[in-house]
């Protein structure tokens, strides 16, 4: 199973990912994994020219991502990462004004963190995470890029 990946309106592989590798029983990968919008400049038909381009990304800084990790103490953490120059104390004003429906969460210092309970679906997530995105001022129409992350590359 792939560990990185770019779509537009199928979220299948992500939702697959995210279930089998982060809230499933993990034999092999990460403790996480991120979502990110990303650009798809020859389309939704060149996914696999898109997952090149985004996988030698310069702007994360600079762009609003989501990070999801495994369950621990019956929670899925995800934390909702602004870009840069924006606090963390935003979020739920933005989520609020976008009418994203989330728990209640606390800023840190470099993200938003929430938890969701653990038998929340991937899918769900999944969604939450492209939701929470655009409320932070992504358009739509946008591609998804999703990465695994290794524990010690998610926020604290």
């Amino acid at each position: 199973m792939a560990s990185d990946g770019v779509y537009f309106d199928d979220p299948s592989e992500a939702v697959a990912y995210l279930q089998g590798k982060v809230l499933g029983k993990k034999l092999l990968g990460g403790a996480g994994m991120e979502m990110r919008p990303t650009s798809l400049p020859n389309g939704p038909k060149y996914l696999g020219l898109a997952r090149s381009k985004a996988s030698v990304r310069m702007d994360l800084h600079a762009i609003p991502r989501v990070a999801i990790a495994g369950a621990k103490h019956g929670q899925i953490p995800v934390w909702i990462i602004p870009p840069a120059g924006h606090p963390a104390g935003e979020v739920p004003a933005a989520l609020a004004a976008a009418e994203v429906s989330a728990p209640n969460g606390e800023a840190k210092a470099e993200a938003y963190r929430l938890e969701f309970p653990k038998d929340t679906p991937a899918d769900q997530l999944i969604s939450f995470a492209q939701a929470a995105i655009m409320a932070l001022g992504v358009q739509a129409g946008q591609g998804w890029q999703w990465v695994s992350r290794g524990g010690d590359q998610l926020p604290g």
